[in-house]
C-alpha cells in the first residue's frame, strides 16, 4: 500500500474497494435506526423540489438505491435512472429494487446520456469520491434540460464523536497520534457552494443535522468496520483490527455505562442549483 497516494482513500482505488458491494454502505446506513428526531434538524433533500410526477430523474451515484426507491415510492416521478460506478453495488441494488429498475454502470465524469435529457439530477453523499468534482458537475449541467434542477448533498468536515473515538482506539493500538485518520473531503459542506457555483452559478444551501442515540456497541463497530479499508489506505499500513475493535468496544461500553446511549451526529448540507 505504500505506493498509493493517500488521497485515494476516498477516491480511485479506495472508492472501488469500499463500494465493491453494498456491505459497507449498509453498515453506515444501519446507524439511522438510532436517529434521534428531537435532536435532529433539516428535512429530506428530496423536498428541495416540488415534484409533479412528470420528471425524468438521474440518481448519480445511486449506491444501494435508497433514494431511487424513495423517489419512486414517495414522489411517483415518471422515471428514475440509477447510475453507479460499482457493478457489484448495482447487482445488489437490482436485487433490492427488482429487475425492472433502470440501473446503469457509469462514471459521473463521462455520463452515458445525451444532452438535456433529465429534469433533475440527484448526487447524494457521493461527490467527495470524485477526484475532480467540477468535471462531474459539468456533466450534470450537460444532461439537465434548461430549468432542470440539481440537488447535491455532502457532509461537514467538523469532527464527530464517533470519529474521535475511532481515532483514539487506533492511536492506542498503533502508538501514532494523528489529527486525521481519513483524508479531508475535497467536496464538503464548507466549500461545496463555491465549487457548484463555478458551473451552475447561484446555489441555495440548507443544513441537515442527523443526531444519533445508540444504546449498543454493535452498530457503532459496524460503522468503524466500514471505514477500515479507507483508513488503511490513508495511513499506509494495516493496524491490528482485532485490537482496534477491542479498544473501541471498551471505550464505547464505558461511555454507555456511564452516560447512557452513545451520542454522535452527522452534519450535512444539501445544495440546490438550477440549469
Amino acid at each position: 500500500m505504500a505506493d498509493l497516494d493517500p488521497s485515494e482513500a476516498l477516491t480511485g482505488r479506495g472508492q472501488r474497494d469500499n463500494y465493491a458491494t453494498p456491505a459497507n454502505l449498509l453498515r453506515r446506513q444501519a446507524l439511522f435506526a438510532f436517529r434521534d428526531p428531537e435532536q435532529s434538524s433539516g428535512g429530506s433533500p428530496l423536498a428541495r423540489i416540488e415534484w409533479t410526477g412528470t420528471e425524468r430523474v438521474l440518481d448519480a451515484g445511486c449506491g444501494d438505491g435508497l433514494w431511487t426507491r424513495a423517489l419512486q415510492d414517495t414522489h411517483g416521478v415518471a422515471s428514475v435512472v440509477g447510475l453507479d460506478l460499482s457493478s457489484g453495488m448495482l447487482a445488489g441494488t437490482r436485487r433490492s429494487l427488482g429487475e425492472s429498475a433502470g440501473l446503469v454502470a457509469g462514471d459521473v465524469r463521462r455520463l452515458p446520456f445525451r444532452d438535456a435529457c433529465f429534469d433533475a439530477v440527484l448526487c447524494f453523499w457521493m461527490l467527495y469520491h470524485v477526484d475532480d468534482p467540477v468535471v462531474a458537475l459539468g456533466e450534470f449541467h450537460r444532461v439537465l434540460r434548461p430549468g432542470g434542477h440539481l440537488i447535491v448533498t455532502t457532509n461537514s468536515t467538523a469532527p464527530r464523536a464517533l470519529d474521535e473515538l475511532i481515532g483514539e482506539a487506533l492511536e492506542e493500538v498503533t502508538g501514532q497520534r494523528r489529527d486525521h485518520w481519513l483524508p479531508p473531503f475535497g467536496f464538503a459542506a464548507e466549500n461545496g457552494a463555491a465549487i457548484i457555483a463555478a458551473v451552475f452559478g447561484e446555489t441555495a444551501a440548507e443544513e441537515i443535522a442527523h443526531a444519533f442515540s445508540v444504546p449498543e456497541v454493535g452498530p457503532l463497530l459496524g460503522v468503524m468496520e466500514s471505514l477500515r479499508g479507507p483508513i488503511e489506505l490513508f495511513v499506509g499500513e494495516t493496524p491490528d483490527w482485532t485490537a482496534v475493535e477491542e479498544a473501541a468496544t471498551r471505550r464505547l461500553e464505558e461511555s454507555i455505562a456511564a452516560n447512557g446511549p452513545f451520542r454522535t451526529e452527522i452534519r450535512s448540507v444539501s445544495f440546490l442549483a438550477t440549469r
